[in-house]
């Protein structure tokens, strides 16, 4: 590369970055570094051949609107330092809603951003719905009874988040779309008697809140077990308050929380580990386009 440089081929040059980047990264295998790269003499000349080519051309490629928002971040929390000091994020079951919330919509942006792009989405600030009012909770609550505390806390500060075909389930409408199942009580007998209700051999009192899922997905469907039903069915163990949050896919089984706060706690917790690792969730994301 550095050879065609001097040679004045930048089109060369930028063809031999880009071969280099697409099959060893920076250096991972030679022992390279950015650094490497950023000294090679001329190579500023060779960068904006390169990013003519985007993602096919150079696998770490940004878009300007990811860029400007990126840049925008880095000067928020360059400001926050310098008027507040060092900032420590709090482990996402530590963090209040608004906080685990955020967290999940730059986070799952970061990691699944090529989907969101092809569901037509433009930025993080599209994976949350607007929050819901207290008019709505209450009118949800007159048909269907008590809903559990936390989720009233979720809904109020983002009615739903939206997911992919597979990332986050699908996503969930919140109390958007939310009614009584149409699933038969004996469908789920097993698990209610695997986690500790009383054995009535289907003979269960109430019913189970279904939540429809936020995007084209594969089959999930999101449940809410409401705390009477959880507390009129239980062992005398269940609490007052208790509830369960399932999804599941007719492939895939139930996946179980104890709440819908402590399943956001484990999206949160993987999408940023995730992150940490340099991973993505939609590497094998092909747009329909």
């Amino acid at each position: 590369m550095e050879l065609a440089i001097r040679l004045g081929e930048l089109d060369t040059a930028s063809e031999v970055l880009s071969m280099a980047l697409r099959l060893d990264g920076f250096g991972s295998s030679s022992g390279a570094s950015l650094q490497d790269f950023l000294f090679v003499p001329g190579i500023y000349d060779v960068l904006p051949l390169l990013a003519k080519g985007g993602n096919e051309s150079n696998p770490y490629f940004i878009e300007e609107q990811d860029a400007d928002t990126l840049v925008k971040d880095i000067i928020s929390a360059v400001d926050l330092r310098v008027t507040k000091g060092q900032q420590r994020r709090l482990p996402p079951r530590e963090a209040g809603w608004d906080d685990l919330l955020e967290r999940l919509a730059q986070g799952a942006w970061t990691v699944n951003s090529r989907e969101y792009k092809g569901m037509g989405f433009e930025s993080a600030a599209d994976i949350l719905f607007p929050p819901a009012t207290e008019a709505e909770i209450e009118a949800v609550e007159k048909d269907h009874g008590e809903l559990p505390a936390d989720f009233k806390d979720m809904v109020r500060i983002a009615n739903g988040y939206r997911g992919g075909r597979h990332f986050l389930a699908g996503g969930m409408t919140g109390i958007q779309d939310i009614a009584p199942s149409d699933s038969p009580l004996e469908e789920v007998e097993y698990d209610f008697y695997s986690r500790g209700l009383k054995e009535n051999e289907g003979d269960y009192s109430g019913y189970i809140l279904q939540i429809e899922p936020a995007s084209e997905c594969d089959g999930y469907i999101h449940f809410i077990i409401p705390p009477a039903m959880w507390k009129a069915n239980g062992e005398e163990s269940v609490k007052e308050g208790e509830y369960q949050y399932w999804y599941s896919a007719s492939w895939s089984g139930l996946t179980i929380w104890n709440s819908v706060r402590d399943s956001i706690v484990e999206k949160v917790e993987y999408i940023e580990q995730l992150i940490e690792e340099g991973g993505r969730e939609d590497d094998d994301y092909e747009s329909d386009g």
